[in-house]
Formats: C-alpha cells, structure tokens, sequence
C-alpha cells in the first residue's frame, strides 16, 4: 500500500494525551513517522502548550510550528 503521508512531513494530533489520541500518535511512531532520523515530526502539544478554544493561539501555534 502507498503511503499518502511521508515520513519526513510533520504531523499534528489533537488530543494526543487521550484515549484515541495515545493509540493514533503509537500507531504513527511504530509506522515509523517522527523518528529522529527522519526529518518529520509529531507534534502532540498538551493543554497547557495549546488551548485549541483560543483560535488566535491556534493560529500563533500553527504559524510557528
């Protein structure tokens, strides 16, 4: 199967430190996505890093990243 994400491309999961969130951010490491030696990255930003209620730090958040 074609894989439609590159490893090297970074990858945002919303609520990453829940139930669902925890099994898709162990699911794209074991497929190999945010290891060091690629150049991606998963960025699994907690509550107190992100507020997603607040859109303009959303944004600043996004702009950054």
């Amino acid at each position: 199967m074609k894989k439609l994400i590159s490893n090297e491309d970074s990858i945002f999961v919303a609520g990453a430190g829940g139930m669902v969130g925890r099994a898709i951010t162990r699911q794209l490491r074991k497929s190999g996505y945010g290891a060091n030696k690629s150049k991606g990255a998963l960025l699994i930003p907690n509550r107190e890093k992100l507020n997603l209620c607040d859109t303009n730090e959303v944004k600043n958040w996004f702009e950054a990243n």
